[in-house]
């Protein structure tokens, strides 16, 4: 299965004897911490979340997911759709829509939406394409939702580029979002709302080649797990080669 995409049945986690002895006919469904977006280079798919209630939530377009690809309104291929479920996954429903699939010149390819900010609105960060379908210095968008994804802010454009726009919000209270090509950035968010945004960390520099489609994971309340590229890194042996890197990224929330 695809860590981060419950596909499943029934409604009981996997245990370690599940994933010893698979079963042919069962997808299993593992607790990946969320809103991380682990999805092993596969961008069609968005993480599954848990919001306070218990219900599940997925951000996608309606072509991405088949269990509700035909229950998005006419606008599936456009528009990002939020699915819902109340049944521990067993069920989806459509719940809402991202009423934005243009800004300018520039068509929204992905959003991927954190819930559960710690001012108890909903953050959506989008990535773009522009006239020629590329990601490639395409505008990163944020925008926000004070009603549990019904209605949005129009988004505001807070980096120049977006390329993968993973990432979700610490037990600290810090959200981080990834954004790149050109390059490979990290940026921090610790207003509680996802308006202001900074502190940006260079994994790989912007004139230097990466695809940015990484990927990270949750390791504890204030640090995440991030793999990426860099097709000019320099290994031990002084060849210069493409990797896949790994680090770990600690994150101090402000004192003040």
């Amino acid at each position: 299965p695809n860590p981060g995409i419950w596909v499943h049945r029934g409604a009981t986690w996997a245990t370690p004897d599940d994933l010893q002895n698979p079963q042919h006919d069962v997808a299993l469904r593992l607790r990946i911490p969320t809103p991380s977006a682990v999805r092993l280079h596969d961008i069609g798919y968005q993480p599954i979340m848990e919001l306070e209630s218990g219900d599940l939530i997925v951000s996608a377009f309606g072509t991405r997911l088949r269990l509700a690809e035909q229950k998005a309104p006419g606008t599936k291929r456009t528009h990002c759709h939020v699915f819902r479920s109340s049944s521990e996954g067993l069920v989806w429903r459509h719940d809402s829509t991202f009423p934005f699939a243009q800004v300018g010149e520039y068509a929204i390819a992905q959003v991927h939406i954190t819930p559960n900010m710690p001012a108890g609105n909903w953050l959506a960060v989008a990535r773009t394409w522009n006239t020629v379908g590329t990601t490639a210095d395409s505008p990163l968008l944020m925008s926000t939702s004070n009603d549990e994804g019904q209605r949005w802010t129009s988004p505001v454009a807070v980096r120049a580029s977006s390329t993968n726009p993973a990432g979700g919000l610490l037990a600290n209270g810090v959200a981080y979002r990834m954004y790149g090509r050109p390059g490979q950035f990290v940026t921090f968010c610790a207003d509680g709302t996802g308006k202001q945004w900074g502190n940006d960390v260079t994994l790989v520099a912007a004139d230097a080649d990466t695809c940015a489609n990484s990927s990270d994971v949750v390791l504890g309340s204030d640090r995440f797990m991030i793999a990426y590229t860099d097709y000019g890194h320099r290994d031990a042996t002084g060849r210069l080669r493409k990797a896949v890197l790994v680090r770990e990224v600690v994150v101090e929330p402000p004192t003040t």
